[in-house]
């Protein structure tokens, strides 16, 4: 007998017949509830689909309702807030700051420290948030094999975003960098492991979860304005620090992170394709770094 997949359909193998998804060992996952309607004409008397006359109805996520979204919203709120001020004591009693020396130079070594900490317990929250959806999306990854050839087209797309942007940045007349930019560059060279940590491996952890899952399934539009919205966001909270003219790039590299999420509705993808193109950003950097310094 096979197995039912969410959309309704059946199987007859791993895949649904009809939407062509993984069934798991949770009878397959999709991130919107998606109900078919049913034709009841078998001649025994059992229930018998027919693709053509199926009906699809989104009702938005089917594990992250609403209350969940509000929830993580409110934590990434704290974590990128709160946690670093009152992780501030914290790093000054464990590295045993002077308060001279706190109050010369101190705050601005303490960033990549407490960047690193703050980071580590928000990706931790998160993913207990959200453990079941990662858990069913890893389910749901057809062949891991195409999953990094897609990976390949996507880095190519993310680093042109940023490329074009940041050329129309300076079309625009600005050749100064992001001071997001520079403040990563900075917390690299004065605490690498740390800081190399966060921006490969907790940033885009978190960063996907906020921006991809929640914000596009947050807002009741088209997913063509929901990945607008969630990326317009996600450049904005990349030049809270200064130089609103660089959300440019950041936009449209949020563009491309919606466009791979919405295309596979899979958390993987977009994580694992955020996470390539920061670890390929920070060898740039160190690169550069070596390069002038040499």
């Amino acid at each position: 007998m096979g197995k039912i997949c969410v959309c309704g359909a059946p199987s007859s193998g791993k895949k649904c017949d009809y939407c062509g998804k993984r069934i798991g060992k949770d009878k397959g996952y999709h991130h919107t509830e998606t109900s078919y309607t049913i034709n009841e004409t078998s001649a025994d008397g059992q229930q018998q689909y027919d693709p053509s006359t199926a009906t699809l109805n989104h009702s938005g996520s089917a594990m992250l309702k609403k209350s969940k979204i509000y929830i993580l919203i409110s934590v990434y709120i704290v974590g990128i807030v709160i946690l670093p001020i009152l992780l501030m004591p914290v790093v000054v009693i464990i590295r045993g700051y002077t308060l001279e020396y706190f109050q010369e130079e101190g705050l601005y070594n303490m960033l990549p420290l407490i960047n690193f900490m703050a980071y580590g317990i928000l990706c931790g929250v998160m993913i207990l948030l959200t453990y079941k959806i990662f858990k069913q999306d890893f389910l749901r990854v057809d062949s891991w094999g195409n999953l990094f050839k897609q990976m390949g087209l996507g880095v190519v797309c993310t680093f042109g975003a940023a490329l074009l942007g940041s050329s129309i940045v300076g079309w625009l007349g600005t050749t100064d960098v992001a001071l997001n930019q520079e403040l990563v560059v900075s917390a690299l060279s004065a605490m690498p492991v740390a800081m190399i940590i966060t921006v490969v491996l907790f940033a885009p952890i978190v960063e996907e979860i906020i921006f991809r899952l929640v914000l596009m399934n947050l807002f009741n539009l088209p997913p063509i304005f929901n990945v607008i919205l969630s990326s317009l966001i996600f450049g904005l909270i990349h030049v809270l620090a200064g130089g609103l003219i660089h959300i440019i790039p950041y936009f449209l590299m949020g563009l491309v992170f919606g466009y791979f999420y919405l295309k596979n509705d899979n958390i993987w993808h977009v994580t694992i394709l955020h996470t390539i193109h920061n670890g390929l950003t920070v060898v740039f950097v160190f690169l550069m770094q070596r390069m002038y310094y040499v």
